[in-house]
């Protein structure tokens, strides 16, 4: 493992912070022999078929989306697939036990369901269709999904997309952001609401067996730009807000009804993603770089719970003779690292004389993962 953090973090003339073994204790340590020991998932032919999502599977492994646009299919790693679905959209979100993603139908006057797809037997299950539409989602740390329905209504889906509660919100503004704790308690908020002001950030906690605290003024001035609430290595959320770059405004301890200044520590690469490690033994903090046409740079820095480096882990450059999009490593419940590789356009089929090999043609859809890498 690396130490100190990535370039694009650093100052001009400021040394890499060095890790604090004490504070380091408990995150996990990788070795350069399990960064190069990944296992990789591919799949070509499809002339127009492509790669647009994929998520750890939660079992060590991933599962890939293909689609084109109108219909989807879904592949495990191991090479089956599954039956077609008359879908425009599969947001994907890696669970403990596999992929639970919300889908639009093709009929906009169909509501949306939500397809459980299993990771060890690559089953998929459909949930009955939503009443009304679902304007926001938060993934439960702990398994499952929180949403937030168009009639106001807060849900809690389990893994396999049941519903575990449903309430009814009543804020003063419309949502601005939901997110949920590791301990499983879901924070709502709306931004210039009328119950505190204008310019303020109403709250609402509701603990994980779906019991609603009382509306709290969460933040006094409202910060300008879309809201996103992340959890916290052990309890509690952090507000980012997204308005040109990322700043980190605020920290909210699990169901208190007040907000705190975000800590000092998370300005260090704000625009980075911020993911929790399993077990909240810290996060794991990924960067991507494109270099030239072809060649992604991937490395990720590793945090202690209190925001500590912990040293930075240099994934294995990828490249090939075409583009692939360069999109963030994926973290999944079991540590399961995943790297969306993309896909690549292969050419048409030829004419090839019978003494020839068939050349490859069509997409060709490409994922590296490394198993449980962070447990």
């Amino acid at each position: 493992m690396d130490t100190g953090n990535p370039s694009e973090q650093q100052d001009a003339g400021t040394p890499p912070e060095q890790p604090d073994p004490t504070a380091c204790e408990g995150v996990p340590g990788v070795s350069q022999q399990q960064l190069a020991a990944f296992e990789a998932w591919s799949h070509q032919g499809d002339k127009e078929i492509s790669c647009f999502a994929s998520a750890p599977d939660g079992v060590g492994g991933a599962l890939v989306l293909r689609g084109n646009g109108v219909t989807f299919e879904i592949a495990t790693r191991s090479g089956s697939s599954l039956t077609w679905y008359n879908v425009n959209t599969f947001v994907a979100t890696a669970q403990p036990g596999g992929m639970l993603g919300i889908t639009d139908p093709i009929r906009d006057d169909s509501p949306q369901w939500l397809l459980f797809v299993d990771g060890p037997t690559g089953y998929a299950r459909q949930q009955p269709n939503e009443a009304a539409e679902i304007v926001m989602t938060s993934v439960d740390p702990t398994g499952g999904l929180r949403a937030v329905l168009a009639d106001g209504t807060l849900k809690a889906y389990d893994v396999r997309g049941e519903t575990l509660w449903s309430l009814p919100v009543s804020l003063s503004a419309p949502l601005s952001a939901v997110g949920v704790d590791a301990r499983g308690n879901t924070l709502v908020l709306a931004a210039g609401d009328t119950r505190f002001g204008p310019s303020t950030v109403e709250g609402l906690w509701v603990d994980g067996d779906g019991q609603p605290g009382q509306p709290f003024l969460a933040l006094a001035q409202a910060p300008a730009g879309s809201y996103e609430l992340m959890p916290q290595a052990k309890e509690g959320l952090f507000l980012a807000v997204n308005h040109g770059a990322r700043t980190w405004a605020a920290a909210f301890e699990s169901l208190k009804p007040e907000g705190s200044p975000a800590p000092e520590w998370l300005a260090r690469g704000a625009e980075r993603p911020l993911l929790r490690l399993p077990g909240g033994k810290g996060y794991f903090r990924p960067s991507v770089t494109q270099v030239g046409y072809s060649i992604c740079e991937r490395q990720a820095e590793l945090l202690s719970p209190m925001g500590n480096s912990c040293g930075t882990l240099p994934f294995p450059t990828t490249s090939d003779d075409a583009s692939y999009f360069c999109e963030h490593l994926m973290l999944g419940a079991d540590g399961t690292v995943v790297e969306p590789l993309g896909s690549k356009y292969m050419g048409s089929p030829g004419n090839p004389g019978p003494d020839d090999p068939q050349p490859e043609y069509g997409l060709h859809c490409k994922v590296r993962y490394w198993p449980r890498l962070l447990q």
